[in-house]
């Protein structure tokens, strides 16, 4: 467009030139020499223009010239605050959130069992990594809570349960009383002292402190975790495994709910309205301070090859259309003083 705009003040020039000379010998080439000429003066006070918005013309200091570099912070203000207002607002964002209908969209769209899976698969990485990353601190939390769950819990009245649960078995089991006979008598004292005995029941708690304390028991709570972190990865990343066939199966069976029910459908979508507004309008003033503080931070060179390239050919036809109305205008204004003068 640079190019198109250039030549057709290259030929304008050149057509003024030829006609300048031949005119005084074709008197009709007046009407042409004034066109090209007034064309000229368009093309050149265009080109002028478009070029004084982004730099210095043929880098003289022409004041009011150059005007995108030296009201750069002013556009990055201005944009920032035009983003804010218009884009980020709530009453935009939930005038657009309605018309879109998402939660309908989104069932539509979870009901797919392909798009299920794309979901489930998604999901399993960053599960995934924040396992990984939370590792440890999920270690000491499972150490922490098995260590404090014992350390609330009698081991002997438990055990005394425990006892009377396999003597009430075993009892049930023999009925003629052949086998348990004199066991059954000593279990239920057994159960008795577990239950009542302090003496035994501090020896209890004495033996569970000692087991809690024990190196080896923090080093099984660790082993516990990573064992069900194990299995619970490969279940969540192996594409046959039950976990992720019963996820999959599970949206699916959620999104055919949002499908068919309205009542669920709005509160689905008053949640995501609530939920994007607030983004919107907490984030909003830290995005127009972004927009800023980013355009602000450009040098001049920078700022010109980020705003020029969306708008250089409509800045081009403003050359091309100056230089055409300026040739129109140049024989008008010619036609008009050899025909009424």
């Amino acid at each position: 467009m640079k190019l198109l705009a250039t030549s057709m003040l290259v030929i304008a020039a050149v057509v003024f030139l030829v006609t300048r000379v031949l005119e005084e010998e074709y008197s009709w080439l007046g009407y042409i020499r004034a066109t090209s000429e007034a064309a000229m003066v368009g093309a050149i006070a265009d080109w002028f223009a478009v070029v004084a918005l982004f730099k210095h013309p043929l880098g003289l200091p022409i004041p009011h010239t150059a005007l995108v570099p030296q009201r750069k912070d002013e556009i990055g203000r201005g944009l920032g605050a035009f983003v804010q207002s218009n884009f980020l607002s709530a009453e935009v964002v939930s005038e657009k959130l309605e018309s879109i209908e998402l939660s309908r969209r989104i069932g539509l769209w979870l009901r797919e069992p392909e798009n299920a899976r794309v979901v489930v698969s998604e999901l399993a990485v960053p599960a995934s990594a924040v396992s990984e990353v939370l590792n440890n601190d999920v270690r000491e939390l499972v150490d922490t809570v098995v260590r404090d769950r014992l350390s609330e819990t009698s081991v002997a009245p438990m055990m005394g349960r425990v006892v009377g649960a396999v003597v009430a078995y075993l009892r049930e089991a023999d009925s003629d009383h052949h086998v348990v006979g004199d066991l059954d008598v000593r279990a239920l004292d057994l159960v008795e002292r577990l239950r009542n005995d302090q003496q035994l029941i501090a020896k209890g708690e004495q033996l569970k402190h000692e087991l809690l304390e024990h190196p080896q028991f923090e080093a099984w709570t660790k082993d516990l975790w990573d064992s069900v972190q194990h299995g619970f990865g490969q279940a969540a990343q192996t594409t046959e495994s039950i976990v992720q066939r019963r996820a999959e199966d599970s949206i699916v069976l959620l999104a055919n709910q949002l499908l068919h029910d309205e009542e669920l459908q709005t509160k689905v979508d008053a949640w995501i309205e609530s939920v994007v507004i607030s983004l919107a309008e907490a984030g909003g003033s830290e995005i127009g301070e972004l927009i800023e503080e980013t355009v602000q931070g450009w040098d001049d060179d920078q700022l010109i090859d980020r705003l020029e390239p969306p708008i250089g050919c409509d800045l081009q036809f403003i050359r091309i259309n100056g230089t055409l109305v300026g040739g129109l205008v140049g024989f008008l204004i010619f036609a008009g003083g050899q025909w009424f003068l």
